[in-house]
């Protein structure tokens, strides 16, 4: 293994788990859902003596994506999505924004990744795996050489995302789960909300384990 770190910092109203995933030596850093409270997270960093190189989102919803606009002029970094989920970031009804804010916010992202696609960041390899269910754009964000996994709404502990909000989808959901247990069990798992798991509690735990 590389050195990989990984701070969590819980933030905005509803305690969305922004992570700071950086290599202990470089000080490079990803920023995975910065979903508020830019200036709790850039003060973060700095404490750390971090220089970010990327900022990831798992998906589109207001409370994952609020901090990215910021943070992107902050260190002149580039924000990255799945394609799939443009359609909500894209919309503040679809990312929930107009729900609890009564605001209109979207966000472009600058890059769009793919199931299956690999990019370089803080000195590993990433992997985008697609996880449609809590949205239709839903992804996870894997460093392999690391065993971590970044999981975003999909995958909780003992639990998974809502799939009652614009573009959920049940059957999806369950899909996703599935493929994200075939991961090996020595896996640290980093959900969007609450505590951190692993895929082998996921697999004797999970309520849809057991489908």
């Amino acid at each position: 293994m590389s050195g990989i770190c990984v701070k969590n910092l819980t933030v905005g109203m509803v305690e969305t788990n922004c992570c700071l995933v950086y290599n202990e030596e470089t000080k490079q850093a990803v920023i995975v859902d910065p979903g508020d409270a830019a200036d709790v997270i850039r003060e973060e960093c700095r404490k750390l003596e971090l220089s970010p190189e990327l900022i990831l989102l798992t998906h589109g919803h207001f409370d994952h994506i609020m901090a990215a606009e910021e943070l992107k002029k902050e260190w002149g970094i580039k924000i990255c999505a799945c394609e799939k989920e443009l359609e909500v970031l894209r919309d503040s009804k679809k990312n929930l924004m107009m729900d609890y804010y009564r605001k209109d916010y979207t966000l472009e992202p600058d890059l769009t990744v793919c199931d299956g696609e690999t990019f370089e960041a803080a000195g590993v390899t990433w992997k985008v795996i697609e996880t449609p269910g809590h949205t239709i754009g839903s992804c996870c964000y894997y460093i392999e050489s690391e065993d971590l996994l970044f999981a975003g709404d999909t995958l909780f502990r003992t639990s998974y995302g809502r799939v009652d909000l614009p573009t959920g989808d049940a059957m999806s959901m369950l899909a996703s789960v599935k493929k994200l247990l075939t991961l090996p069990e020595t896996v640290k798992v980093y959900p969007g909300h609450m505590g951190v798991t692993s895929i082998e509690y996921e697999k004797k735990h999970n309520p849809l384990a057991r489908y």
